[in-house]
């Protein structure tokens, strides 16, 4: 669901008058060297465990994390931060009772840092009143060497750049990146790493006002030969399919362990501060879902089969109370999946899944030597029609794909509608068909991102429909022989290669 009251709200988590913070983790007993310092230059804050932190009284920068002894914090002479780092900002420090709590202003911009006595936590907020300010992420820079890896993104055995400055490619073939989290948002609860009986982790905050929804797939993660970092993205522009959402978001939390998985207590659904969105899944037996702790206001719900929007209405949640849907019909014609066809390839579900290298591009570029070929043709029935379909098509790579399929003589007599649907689409690459030798107009481009998607791990874009009317003229009358069905990616737009026009695919299907 995502909101519409613009109003900021504040849970009891956090209670920035009185830095009192409460929740689930609130009655653990206190350790007695709990306290705070000040060092000249930061602020000390020792959690009465095994953590001790530092942050700038300068700009708010996080400048030391010192766990059982070892510093994490920092690389390239950069500390840990939101965005690339603030200005010159007001830093103040308060403690009371088990709880310190540091707080940075800048601008328009509020951050936060909270401890508590006897925990190896940190917990963080964000508050971005408007686009005045540019903080987006917060990230952990951890020094190197501390949780070398070879994960997809990871980079550090990949040194050869092959796009941008961020892809890279390894000398046996395969690829690594950031964006190649694997993670869409609703399948993670923290992300991290763990090597010699120290896990660090950032648990995510439960992105009521993030942006991109559930299925948003961003940067989380980077290991390299010069340091490795963990991110909270509150918001970013690669791929993304909403507006920034304003106000306080978190809290997010800095955690360190034995190596372990952070405790549970920390996850979203166990501490929320903020508005605007949440979802949950539908029980697959019967459909039955439940929402909690949702903020009064007026929402819109939207139903998604796989990823695809299949229903969307209006709720109102009211303070203290439970808003009960009861049953919520879902006209047939919601589902294209219902409409009857002569032939379909994939699954209506807004996803390219089961296509030709759908899985393997959520973790590696479409170069990775672990790709199946991009080019090749489709025959229906075959028996391996969406398996052999490419999940992407590209104008430089492999457009022109072809279809072969036979008709019945009453169903070449007939007109017919082809539907071609998509995930998402770069620098505005959509399909073209020709049957035989009828050939459709170009159709316009639907909104989408305006940046790179395909190439980064990301399939999310706005699901869209393309539909073309084949008249009966253009079918072979011939039934021993195979229809032809050709598919063109065109666009003004783009280069070469993989950054050529193209576009994800979700299902295709000609209608009987």
């Amino acid at each position: 669901m995502s909101g519409t009251d613009p109003r900021p709200v504040r849970r009891r988590t956090l209670v920035l008058g009185t830095a009192a913070l409460a929740g689930p983790l609130a009655s653990q007993a206190s350790a007695a060297s709990f306290g705070w310092s000040d060092d000249g230059s930061n602020y000390v804050v020792d959690t009465g465990a095994n953590l001790v932190f530092k942050v700038s009284e300068t700009n708010g920068d996080l400048t030391s994390l010192v766990y059982r002894g070892t510093e994490y914090q920092g690389y390239g002479g950069k500390n840990s931060h939101i965005e690339s780092g603030l200005g010159t900002s007001t830093v103040t420090i308060k403690q009371s009772g088990s709880t310190i709590l540091i707080s940075v202003a800048y601008g328009t911009l509020r951050h936060y840092y909270a401890a508590r006595s006897g925990e190896n936590n940190i917990y963080l907020w964000t508050d971005k009143a408007d686009s005045s300010v540019t903080a987006t992420r917060y990230i952990v820079r951890v020094k190197a060497g501390k949780f070398l890896n070879d994960e997809p993104d990871s980079y550090t055995y990949a040194p050869t750049t092959i796009e941008a400055s961020d892809v890279f490619e390894k000398s046996d073939g395969q690829t690594r990146s950031k964006h190649y989290s694997k993670r869409r948002v609703i399948d993670y609860d923290y992300i991290g790493r763990a090597a010699g009986g120290v896990g660090l982790w950032i648990v995510r905050s439960n992105h009521e006002k993030a942006s991109g929804g559930p299925f948003y797939r961003s940067l989380l993660r980077h290991q390299s030969a010069d340091g490795s970092g963990l991110y909270e993205i509150l918001y970013y522009g690669e791929n993304q399919t909403e507006a920034e959402r304003y106000g306080l978001q978190g809290p997010y939390v800095i955690a360190f362990t034995d190596g372990a998985a952070p405790s549970s207590s920390l996850y979203h659904d166990n501490l929320s501060t903020s508005s605007s969105q949440y979802w949950g899944s539908a029980r697959s037996s019967d459909g039955w879902f439940s929402i909690s702790r949702v903020l009064p206001g007026t929402y819109t719900l939207t139903v998604h089969k796989g990823e695809l929007a299949v229903y969307t209405g209006s709720v109102t949640v009211s303070a203290g109370a439970t808003t009960t849907l009861n049953t919520i019909s879902i006209p047939s014609s919601n589902d294209p999946g219902n409409a009857s066809a002569i032939w379909r390839i994939g699954t209506w579900d807004g996803t390219p899944s089961g296509f030709k290298n759908a899985d393997l591009m959520a973790y590696a570029h479409p170069s990775d030597v672990r790709a199946a070929s991009w080019t090749g043709n489709v025959v229906i029935g075959s028996g391996s029609e969406t398996s052999t379909f490419p999940c992407y098509l590209w104008k430089d790579v492999n457009s022109g794909l072809i279809v072969y399929f036979g008709l019945s003589a009453a169903q070449a007599a007939a007109a017919h509608t082809l539907r071609i649907g998509v995930t998402t689409a770069y620098a505005n690459g959509r399909p073209q068909i020709t049957v035989n030798n009828w050939t459709s107009s170009i159709p316009s481009p639907p909104t989408q991102p305006s940046t790179r998607s395909l190439t980064v791990g990301s399939y999310r874009g706005n699901n869209y429909t393309f539909t073309y009317s084949v008249p009966a003229s253009a079918w072979l009358t011939d039934t021993s022989q195979c229809n032809v069905l050709k598919i063109n990616v065109v666009s003004g737009s783009g280069t070469t290669g993989y950054l050529s026009a193209g576009t994800a695919i979700d299902a295709i299907d000609l209608l009987a």
